[in-house]
């Protein structure tokens, strides 16, 4: 039974969200992961709130990592994936954005048949205001730049491709981005990596909070 390193970033997100995200991960029909919890120098009180939440939820596999300074969300990331891999105990690791949300059997359809897969992902929705919309997505390179922060948080990624890449590079993600980090990880390794898609909407993408990084990344890319 594969294990999984569902790891949240977060820098004093809004809470109702924050719940909503940490509720649906709870709730999975899928048991067999464990929560890191990396606090980029959030306010105090979030830390408070979080371990009295996972208190009356009862759940106990997790790790929580305070930084006593604000880094970079790739330095962060970065910094993660290294806690993630020394523990040296974990199949596929994925970075839940704090203010997301999984469908209950999210992790059960995406390990039910991995095939020994680098990257497994499935479609989902977007969320804006009030509309919601399905995302079907591909690893095509247009599709990449339209959501490519859409599909980093819906992704499953080995930790044995990972090691693979750190060995060469040291770091999975460039630091130099603040923002297309995450693209230029996946453009980069896209036609190496052995990817598996799940064709079924199992993720909530909150565009609220990233809409003018999207914006951005696409005046960068142009």
């Amino acid at each position: 039974m594969k294990r999984v390193a569902l790891i949240i970033n977060f820098l004093n997100p809004e809470k109702k969200y924050m719940y909503k995200c940490i509720n649906s991960l709870l709730n999975q029909s899928y048991k067999n992961f464990y929560i890191f919890f990396i606090d980029n120098n959030s306010k105090k009180i979030y830390k408070k709130n979080i371990l009295l939440l996972l208190k009356k939820k009862r759940f106990k596999n997790f790790y929580y990592y305070r930084f006593t300074k604000t880094f970079s969300l790739p330095r962060a990331r970065n910094l993660a994936i290294n806690f993630v891999l020394g523990k040296n105990e974990f199949d596929y690791i994925n970075f839940c954005d704090s203010d997301d949300w999984w469908s209950r059997n999210w992790l059960k359809f995406l390990l039910k048949k991995t095939y020994n897969s680098d990257l497994i992902f499935s479609d989902g929705f977007e969320i804006r205001k009030d509309e919601k919309k399905g995302v079907w997505c591909s690893l095509n390179e247009h599709e990449l730049i339209k959501r490519c922060s859409v599909y980093i948080q819906s992704m499953l990624l080995s930790t044995d491709f990972l090691r693979k890449i750190k060995k060469k590079n040291k770091k999975i993600f460039n630091e130099l981005f603040d923002i297309s980090y995450d693209y230029d990880f996946l453009l980069k390794h896209r036609n190496s990596i052995k990817y598996l898609h799940i064709r079924k909407k199992l993720f909530n993408y909150n565009k609220l909070s990233s809409s003018i990084s999207s914006k951005n990344l696409i005046k960068i890319i142009l």
